[in-house]
């Protein structure tokens, strides 16, 4: 998974895969006809996002060495934005590149990297795209980090601040079996919003009953 990839998929976890995830922060109300409100608790976000790490991640050509996304905590939801802090540990870590014809070779070592982010978000439901905006809150090195730690800051900030899309047309559907019927809804998201350390997620059902067919003898 490489570096961008993996700052979109944190916050497209953080804001739409906790919509179909049975769990004692969510709760379910009809606020129209059509829509069916999701709220999700910043608590239960990291109940889920903890059940996914250690993740592995790949940080782009050039390094080499083992990544591991440890930890995402301290999650907060206000004011439109989702507030967290990431732990990523790297064994071994090198850096090649090239400037002009030399070949130069940066041993970093053992990385133990913890930043604060907020991450932003612009929905475009017409579209059905999710636009993520990752933010590297006050990036300041401490005495004690090593090269490697700051080389990874500086990264990091370089693709900070950055529109991410992500699409939510592709969001698999709930599929049941009930007697001699297939019953498949196909969900979209219609709106987000934060409130009271909560997401508040809007989506659309789109039920589609079928018959099984019974093979001919």
């Amino acid at each position: 998974m490489r570096l961008q990839s993996m700052l979109a998929t944190i916050g497209a976890v953080l804001c739409c895969l906790m919509v179909f995830l049975s769990h004692p922060g969510i709760s379910y109300g009809a606020e129209a006809v059509d829509d069916i409100s999701v709220s999700v608790t910043a608590k239960s976000i990291g109940n889920f996002v903890s059940k996914l790490l250690p993740y592995r991640i790949d940080l782009g050509r050039g390094f080499s060495g083992n990544f591991h996304l440890k930890s995402i905590d301290n999650i907060e939801i206000k004011e439109d934005k989702i507030y967290f802090s990431s732990y990523i540990q790297g064994e071994n870590v090198t850096f090649k590149t090239k400037i002009g014809k030399q070949e130069i070779a940066l041993t970093f070592g053992n990385i133990d990297l913890r930043n604060q982010w907020h991450v932003a978000y612009r929905h475009e439901s017409e579209k059905g795209v999710l636009y993520i905006r990752p933010h590297l809150v006050d990036p300041k090195t401490h005495k004690k980090s090593s090269q490697g730690d700051m080389f990874l800051t500086a990264l990091f900030g370089g693709l900070s601040d950055i529109e991410y899309p992500v699409d939510l047309n592709d969001l698999s559907p709930i599929v049941s079996k009930l007697f001699n019927k297939t019953l498949t809804i196909h969900v979209s998201v219609t709106r987000i919003e934060t409130t009271d350390n909560r997401l508040k997620i809007y989506i659309k059902p789109i039920p589609k009953i079928e018959t099984i067919k019974k093979p001919e003898k």
